[in-house]
């Protein structure tokens, strides 16, 4: 609206300079600044100002002032109708962003769990969501709730072997650890990029997210964690030093 702001005084101001100028041209009585110049000027002023001019043209300046109404009219109703749609797909991406942090959170429960140093039984499994959330989910990232999902998977089968065999904790707990981790800060990372980014859009490819490896590589080595304990997710996170053998 600024812009067309701007153009109508330009054009307007132009007009009037161009009108001033082809009337001086035309006109027959000298200098401008002379008395009998000044007088026609004014005489020409007036006829402007009062808009004596419209008269012969009336037919003609009605039909573009309904051309320029209907037009204007048209532009304010597109513009109108845009921005109810940007802030309809606003307030779903908030929306959705409720549900996405709530599951957020589960998966950080289950993380700070699973990562007691003192634990020697297998926490409870994520829990499961209400659908609601995962619908929620699934718009702010359909991948991510398919990883969600995957990983509350493992939790549960887990949680379930461990129940049978007092070996399976000690044996599988890094990959719960890798799982949960990984997961956890896809989470935080979208997260930050949903508070921070005003443009933020909703589905999200994992494979196309500039996710940051240092927290990952921190609790890789906080943990002792090794490539085959990230499973599916190392090719987020594709740490370096996961790469290279142990030295025998």
């Amino acid at each position: 609206m600024e812009k067309w702001k701007s153009w109508a005084f330009g054009i307007g101001a132009g007009w009037v300079l161009l009108a001033f100028v082809s009337w001086h041209v035309d006109s027959t009585c000298g200098v401008f600044f002379s008395k009998a110049c000044f007088s026609e000027f004014l005489e020409w002023a007036r006829w402007i100002i009062l808009l004596k001019w419209v008269n012969p043209y009336q037919q003609l300046l009605a039909g573009m002032a309904a051309v320029a109404g209907g037009a204007f009219v048209i532009f304010a109703g597109r513009e109108q109708i845009q921005h109810l749609r940007e802030t309809r797909a606003r307030e779903r991406i908030d929306n959705a962003l409720d549900g996405f942090y709530t599951i957020g959170t589960m998966v950080s429960d289950y993380r700070r769990q699973i990562t007691i140093e003192s634990a020697r039984t297998a926490p409870a499994p994520i829990p499961t969501p209400d659908p609601s959330l995962l619908r929620d989910l699934h718009y702010i990232s359909p991948q991510l709730a398919q990883h969600f999902l995957r990983v509350k998977w493992h939790s549960e089968n887990f949680s379930r072997r461990c129940a049978t065999n007092s070996d399976y904790f000690r044996l599988n707990q890094p990959y719960q650890i890798g799982y949960a981790t990984c997961l956890f800060h896809i989470f935080s990372q979208i997260g930050k990029e949903a508070r921070e980014n005003i443009d933020f859009k909703p589905r999200i490819l994992l494979s196309s997210f500039d996710f940051d490896q240092e927290p990952v590589e921190r609790a890789c080595a906080k943990y002792s964690l090794q490539k085959k304990h990230l499973g599916i997710f190392f090719k987020f996170f594709p740490i370096t030093a996961l790469t290279i053998p142990p030295s025998p």
